[in-house]
Parts: structure tokens; C-alpha cells; sequence
């Protein structure tokens, strides 16, 4: 912690490399002003940082910082308006400075021809974000994101903390390595796989860009319904009424005894909360098929739950090919799945290239 501290704020090269960048366009007159302390606080949090990108000066973390250092200056040059010879100077130095510094910046792409002439492939990008309606959800690659926030709800794609299962995805496939977050070519590739198993259809694969879309294929449910599987239907076991009863599949008995009908509450995002119409509780996640409280992991119970609203009562609904639909949670992009067989409980397991049970009718 002591290294940490002392040293380690200035060490490895990179922070002290940003030191030096951040001062020298001020030919480090800044220093003579206690405006700079203001700077303080951001450096520190920075170079104590574990995230290595905080270090240096190829992203924009230094937007904040370099105001106060220029007010510095401003402030030391205004300390020195007697001196004419001086002010001059530092001031002819500190252009200088900046000037070396421009072409090691994205401001130097400003005067090179190629920034204003667009790329053939521009066209394309357009022409797909073009097809993403307004209002709609998305995921997208860090530099078409900016393209869409003025009338869509964006998040990066691959972003953990992003929303999860977005109305659309478009992703540009050939962003080069070196600017290319947060996924590498790889990991994107397995992830847009990962999207297209759980319902998502190709719109558009062309020059690299990549256009996904949720599969619910304008489906709009609504009122009670009945869910099955292989002959069967969902309900509650033995009828119970119960917060926190298991579902099981279970023979069909009609009628509204047993809890065999679900009321299907369309969300904002596309979802679905499932309300049992006998119990009025919510279909959620449980535990695992061992017993131990697991959240909505694979191979959990599907149980019956107070509505609250939380992502693990949301499902999306897809159709199939075949006539069935599948039935993916928000919370955790594993789906519902029948055991097979006699009467048992009801799970969520990982969709495995359509794993034989996720394939739900809706009566």
C-alpha cells in the first residue's frame, strides 16, 4: 500500500510520461500557479488506478485536466505582465510545444485529406443503422454507437453492463485490433453466434458490418394462455398457489383449476412477465436441481414467484420455424426448458444449437 502510494503514482513510465504531456504544453510554467492543485486529485485517482488505459494519454482522460493546467498558465502569466521578454517566451514555447505534440493526436487526422473523404464501406454502415427503427433498443460497436444515440437506446456490444438482449446489433466485424473494444475478433464472433442460438435473425452481413435483430417477428402476445410441451403444460406443482412453488409439466386438466393458464404482460423491451392466473404470482428463477440457492444459473428451477418486476420474471419470446416458440430469460440468456419423460420440474439450461425441450407451445 505504501508503494502504492509513493512510488507506484509514478511508475511504471507511462504516468510519468503523462506528466510531463500534460504540463508541457504550458513549457511547465503551470507549476507556478496553485490553480494546478485543482489537477491534483484526477492524476492521483488515475495513477492509483489498476486499469492500465487510466495511465496514459491515448484515450480522454486528461479532457478534465487540461482546462485547470491552461488556467494555471493563464493565471502564472498574468503574475509575469511586467516581464514583456518573458511572457513572450513562455508563450512562444508553449506553442511550440504544442505544436510537436499535435501529429502524435487524433486533432492531426483535421488536416489530412483521407479524414474528409468517406470510406465506400460508410456508406453500407449507414444504410444498415438506417434500417434500425427510432425508439428501438440496441447494441453496437464503439464507433457506431455515437451514430444511433440520438434516437436509440445504445449500448457497446460485448459490454457487460450493457443491456443484454437489445431490439437490435450491429456490429462492424473488421474494426481493426488495435482500436477494436471491447471484444477481440474471436471473443465477437462466439458472442454474435451466442445471440443468433437464442433467436436473433441476420438482417444484413455486408462489408463487415453486421445487423442482428431480436426474433419475436412483430409477435405482440397478450391475455391468458396456456404453455406446453410434449403433451403436457406448465403449472405450479400440484396446483399450489404458493410463492415459490416449482413448476412442473403436468397433464392437462382444462379449465382454469390447477394454474395451467399464464397471463402474458408485455414489458417495455419486448419481454414478457408470465402470471399465473389461479396464484396471480410471476414465473422466476430459483434455485438448482442440488438445492442450493443458485440466481438464474443453468440447470435452475423454474419456480413461481411474488411479481416484482426483476429481470429474472422477464422472458423473451421467440418463434420457431417448426411452430413452437422459445422462452429466454432477460436475467441470464438461458432458456426454458421441459424435462422429458413423466411429470417433472421445469429449468432453465443453456440453449445448446436448440437443445430437444426448449421448444414451447402457446395455446
Amino acid at each position: 500500500m505504501l508503494y502504492k502510494g509513493t512510488i507506484g503514482l509514478i511508475t511504471p513510465e507511462v504516468k510519468a510520461t503523462t506528466l510531463v504531456m500534460v504540463l508541457a504544453p504550458t513549457a511547465f510554467l503551470a507549476l507556478r500557479s496553485s490553480l494546478v492543485w485543482v489537477a491534483l486529485p484526477t492524476l492521483v485517482w488515475r495513477f492509483a488506478a489498476a486499469r492500465q488505459v487510466l495511465w496514459g494519454t491515448g484515450y480522454h482522460y486528461s479532457l478534465v485536466l487540461m482546462p485547470v493546467v491552461f488556467a494555471a498558465f493563464i493565471e502564472a502569466l498574468a503574475a509575469r505582465r511586467d516581464q514583456a521578454g518573458s511572457v513572450r517566451g513562455y508563450v512562444a514555447s508553449a506553442a511550440g510545444v504544442c505544436a510537436l505534440m499535435v501529429p502524435q493526436f487524433p486533432f492531426w487526422q483535421l488536416v489530412q485529406s483521407g479524414t474528409w473523404h468517406d470510406e465506400p464501406r460508410l456508406a453500407v454502415a449507414r444504410r444498415l443503422m438506417n434500417l434500425i427503427p427510432d425508439g428501438a433498443t440496441v447494441q453496437a460497436s464503439s464507433h457506431l454507437a455515437p451514430q444511433l444515440t440520438n434516437r436509440a437506446t445504445v449500448g457497446l456490444f460485448g459490454w457487460e453492463p450493457g443491456r443484454r438482449f437489445p431490439q437490435w446489433i450491429v456490429v462492424d466485424a473488421w474494426t481493426p485490433p488495435a482500436v477494436r473494444w471491447p471484444l477481440s475478433f474471436e471473443v465477437e464472433r462466439n458472442r454474435l453466434n451466442w445471440y443468433r442460438v437464442r433467436g436473433y435473425r441476420d438482417v444484413a452481413d455486408q462489408d463487415g458490418y453486421v445487423l442482428l435483430a431480436r426474433g419475436d417477428g412483430g409477435l405482440v402476445l397478450s391475455g391468458s394462455h396456456v404453455i406446453g410441451f410434449q403433451g403436457r403444460v406448465l403449472a405450479p406443482f400440484g396446483g399450489s398457489g404458493v410463492d415459490g412453488a416449482a413448476l412442473v409439466l403436468t397433464a392437462v386438466t382444462g379449465g382454469v383449476g390447477g394454474g395451467q393458464e399464464w397471463g402474458f404482460v408485455r414489458q417495455d423491451d419486448g419481454s414478457y412477465a408470465l402470471v399465473n392466473g389461479v396464484s396471480g404470482l410471476c414465473v422466476d428463477v430459483g434455485v438448482d436441481v442440488d438445492g442450493a440457492s443458485s440466481g438464474p444459473g443453468a440447470g435452475a428451477r423454474v419456480i413461481q414467484r411474488d411479481c416484482s418486476g426483476r429481470d429474472s420474471q422477464h422472458w423473451y419470446v421467440t418463434p420457431q420455424s417448426g411452430g413452437g416458440y422459445l422462452f429466454t430469460s432477460v436475467s441470464s440468456g438461458l432458456q426454458l426448458t421441459g424435462s422429458l419423460g413423466g411429470d417433472g420440474d421445469v429449468g432453465i439450461q443453456d440453449a445448446v444449437g436448440g437443445f430437444f425441450g426448449q421448444e414451447w407451445s402457446i395455446g
